[in-house]
């Protein structure tokens, strides 16, 4: 659990601009998405790292390849 705390304590910044501009964000999503129109999201990258137990912290993500993406 200290992990975690600590984690969420040095990214503090980030996690306070996240939540401020988060409300915006889903009402213009909202917006764009009612009503029966389509709304897509593309994912063109994904970056983490999940914890081994050995304790190694193994790298994985998915890089672009579709032309959207570059």
């Amino acid at each position: 659990m200290d992990d975690l705390s600590t984690n969420l304590a040095d990214a503090e910044p980030t996690l306070d601009k996240f939540f401020k501009t988060l409300p915006t964000k889903l009402d213009r999503i909202g917006r764009i998405g009612s009503y029966g129109s389509w709304l897509n999201f593309y994912v063109c990258s994904i970056e983490g790292r999940i914890p081994l137990p050995e304790g190694y912290m193994g790298d994985l993500g998915v890089k672009p390849i579709a032309g959207r993406c570059r």
